[in-house]
């Protein structure tokens, strides 16, 4: 019976031993430096692929409606919409099934920021892309379209805008010269948010 046991344990350290090791030397899905992603996404106001912003800094935050943290996150954002200054940002779901109606109620800065867009992306192609399955996940682009900060877990406002290098307060800069490409919805389909950003 020890021996059972022994041996028993013996395979659980020696497998979890080779996971860690296959874990710690595959290569990362979107290391820093890298480019944005293209990923199509679908909005009340876009749908786009995700394009270097014609210099802005660019703010992605993965989130799910579930998620306690992500709300939280959400509601941080909302207070802190107006110091935003000069950050672009994203927030992205997988869920096709969100009602943005009641987004626009909860959060009312950030439904109607221009700095702003709720977008939904696939939930494959946003794994295969940015590599995150935890939320909430933040990715952050510097002016040249390149990932500069990773940020796993809810952060304040002032902990995001540090990340990209931004006072808070900056005032935020012409939307003039950014830009984004207008593409389908995930799976082709515009009517998960209506028809989509009008032409």
């Amino acid at each position: 019976m020890r021996r059972a046991i022994a041996f028993a344990a013996l395979g659980l350290v020696t497998g979890t031993a080779v996971w860690l090791g296959v874990q710690l030397t595959r290569p990362e899905v979107l290391p820093l430096g890298a480019e944005l992603p293209a990923i199509p996404v679908a909005g009340p106001r876009l749908d786009t692929v995700l394009r270097e912003a014609g210099g802005e800094r660019l703010v992605v935050l993965y989130f799910h409606t579930d998620c306690a943290a992500c709300l939280e996150q959400l509601r941080m954002l909302e207070a802190g919409a107006p110091s935003l200054g000069p950050v672009r940002l994203y927030l992205l779901t997988d869920e096709e099934n969100v009602d943005l109606a009641s987004f626009a109620r909860r959060w009312p800065r950030l439904s109607t920021s221009d700095q702003v867009s709720w977008g939904v992306a696939g939930r494959e192609e946003f794994r295969r892309r940015f590599g995150a399955r935890s939320t909430p996940a933040i990715f952050v682009f510097g002016p040249e379209g390149r990932l500069e900060a990773k940020l796993l877990g809810q952060r304040t406002v002032a902990a995001i805008l540090k990340a990209a290098g931004v006072a808070a307060g900056q005032p935020a800069v012409s939307r003039a010269g950014a830009q984004e490409a207008r593409f389908p919805a995930p799976g082709g389909q515009t009517g998960l948010f209506g028809a989509g950003r009008p032409e």
